[in-house]
């Protein structure tokens, strides 16, 4: 018998620092984790500070339901507006991913999350940020983070399990005081 074998490839943007994809079921876990209240709804204002390809945008707007078409990943017409209107910011260091998030209807506010000052506090951060400064990128969370609000991050486990360094010191001080729960998953 012949077999025949597909392949998808990704081409990954030469400025793309550290660009390590969500899985669409991780993302959905941690996107549908941030439900509250008797609608199960999202809470607003969202910020996705390293969006890359925009695996977790995404999913945050298909919760909202949302939709984009599955093979170009622009907006479908009947969710225009209701995506303009959605409290979704999106941070991307990457200048082609920034393009392709734009392209695909999300408002990015800002190019480096590290030098990002906020107007206004965010009730849920949902991220994926750069495994060589992940700590950084969750103390920064922390800090624009509205009292109260939730923070779901994708991070090498290390970062959490070895506070080697006194940044990664501080993130599990704050942790600690925070009382965060942190979740592991298998390799």
């Amino acid at each position: 018998t012949k077999h025949e074998k597909r392949f998808t490839t990704m081409t990954t943007p030469n400025d793309a620092l550290d660009f390590y994809p969500t899985p669409d079921n991780l993302a959905w876990k941690m996107i549908h984790s941030l439900r509250e209240g008797k609608y199960n709804t999202l809470p607003v204002p969202i910020l996705e500070p390293s969006a890359g390809d925009g695996a977790l945008a995404r999913a945050v707007h298909s919760a909202a339901n949302i939709y984009h078409d599955g093979k170009t990943g622009e907006l479908d017409r009947s969710s225009t507006e209701r995506a303009k209107n959605f409290e979704l910011d999106c941070i991307e260091l990457s200048s082609d991913f920034r393009a392709k998030l734009k392209k695909d209807g999300f408002r990015v506010v800002h190019d480096n999350f590290l030098t990002f000052r906020p107007t206004t506090k965010y009730a849920a951060i949902v991220m994926n940020p750069p495994f060589s400064a992940g700590a950084a990128h969750l103390l920064k969370a922390l800090d624009v983070m509205k009292d109260g609000g939730k923070i779901r991050c994708l991070l090498n486990a290390e970062t959490i399990r070895n506070p080697c360094t006194n940044e990664r010191k501080e993130l599990a001080a704050q942790l600690e005081k925070l009382n965060a729960t942190v979740k592991y998953i298998p390799d």
